[in-house]
């Protein structure tokens, strides 16, 4: 928190709330000179970043994000790119502030972003809203029973499709078992109705590799002018 840091490097924050302490919120901001990111070598690492603030915070609006941004460029300068999950509050405080510093440059992070395109398609496809009823429903007879070892994952109701990996790669490991050529017994007694979903799970499978791979290449390489043919 007291250690001096360069003012004359473009700096990299990457910010958001964090822990919970009672009440209050940890706002952190954590940064690395842009000079030292290592694009195309390996992923950002947390040995690479630099604790810029910590704030607990009991509420957050724009305003008072804004005036976080503020102190923190005492210690670094105006960073020449900050990275947020673009909250509403983050999004409005880094507006406020990129008022000040017109330099700045504003991004969300590839991950969210990742998860808001499967989001966006999949809550509306009626199947995909089927389907996890499907299994919400295959656990409730599941648990407390002999067979509880068979409960799929579920996913979380925050951030749900930043964790729906798992949870795709279980039904595709479940459909090779209902598919061999005889049958695994308790697959097809407690997954058998996933058959139906043969051709929408291998389409989702698709598109979810799509995003994962494009999270991937942008976290080694960041974005440019390459991304969209690679």
């Amino acid at each position: 928190m007291l250690r001096p840091l360069p003012k004359d490097v473009p700096w990299l924050w990457i910010i958001d709330h964090t822990i919970q302490v009672g009440d209050k919120k940890l706002f952190l901001v954590v940064g690395c000179p842009m000079a030292l990111v290592p694009f195309g070598q390996r992923c950002l690492s947390l040995a690479d970043l630099q604790l810029v603030a910590l704030v607990p915070m009991q509420e957050s609006n724009q305003e008072l994000v804004d005036d976080e941004l503020q102190k923190a460029a005492q210690r670094t300068g105006a960073p020449r790119l900050i990275v947020s999950d673009q909250a509403t509050d983050l999004t409005k405080g880094i507006e406020r502030f990129q008022q000040r510093h017109s330099n700045t440059v504003a991004v969300g992070d590839v991950a969210h972003y990742g998860a808001n395109v499967l989001g966006n398609r999949w809550t509306r496809e009626a199947r995909w809203t089927e389907m996890l009823k499907g299994f919400s429903q295959t656990n409730q007879h599941l648990r407390q029973s002999a067979d509880a070892f068979l409960l799929s994952p579920t996913l979380r109701n925050k951030a749900r499709f930043m964790n729906v990996g798992p949870l795709l790669r279980f039904a595709r490991r479940v459909l090779a078992l209902l598919k061999k050529q005889i049958p695994n017994e308790k697959a097809r007694q407690r997954y058998g109705w996933l058959l139906e979903y043969e051709g929408d799970l291998a389409r989702w499978l698709e598109q979810y590799d799509v995003v994962h791979k494009t999270i991937k290449r942008v976290r080694l390489f960041g974005l440019n002018a390459q991304t969209l043919a690679e």
